[in-house]
């Protein structure tokens, strides 16, 4: 599993980081700022640099034009698909602007929808994909919602204080917001389609 680890602009939340061997980091824009506050140097430095007023004196560096059709997370997704990463997380890339945090969880259902895995960290909730799969969500307590991305059949959850059966979502009623574990692990699957699942900090994802 070789893991793209992506430091985004957002608000400054970073829980126990590691790199390991084979693993790239891609600060995105302003994320430069927060790995230089943690000691990290990046592998890659990607964006137009419009947020963090500068363009860094870094080897590996992708300079983009401020007109573009695609944001900084983005690029720096494409790049780690490009050097062959299985796994995504995002760091600081929620909070700030609602519109940049909608756009980075639509980058993590593109990625579902590539099969690969994904995380992106919050402050209170992670985010976190998946398309035609499952994930198991573990803890002691917690909280979490699902929701579909367009329309996703075959919705299962189970250990969990509303259950779902072989249900069908759809992106226009937000039925699967706010249940909650009553043991762990709570295991979410889905047959057709894809979902985005927000769980409290707290709790551990694992994909299947």
């Amino acid at each position: 599993m070789k893991t793209c680890h992506i430091f985004g602009a957002g608000e400054y939340y970073i829980p126990s980081f590691e790199k390991k061997d084979g693993d790239i980091v891609i600060a995105a824009d302003a994320g430069y700022v927060y790995l230089k506050k943690l000691g990290v140097k990046p592998d890659f430095c990607v964006g137009d640099f419009d947020s963090l007023g500068y363009v860094p004196e870094e080897t590996n560096l992708l300079k983009l034009n401020c007109i573009k059709d695609y944001t900084d997370t983005e690029e720096a997704i494409a790049l780690g698909l490009e050097k062959g990463c299985t796994e995504f997380r995002l760091y600081c890339c929620s909070g700030g602007y609602l519109s940049h945090t909608v756009a980075n969880a639509q980058c993590l259902v593109s990625l579902a929808r590539k099969g690969k895995r994904n995380l992106m960290y919050g402050i209170k909730e992670n985010l976190a994909a998946v398309s035609c799969g499952s994930i198991f969500l573990k803890g002691q307590k917690g909280r979490f919602s699902i929701f579909a991305c367009g329309k996703a059949d075959g919705v299962t959850v189970k250990n969990a204080f509303y259950p779902l059966e072989d249900a069908t979502l759809t992106d226009d009623r937000p039925i699967g917001v706010s249940n909650e574990l009553i043991a762990s692990p709570v295991d979410i699957s889905v047959k057709n389609g894809t979902l985005l699942i927000l769980y409290d900090n707290d709790l551990d994802i694992e994909f299947i």
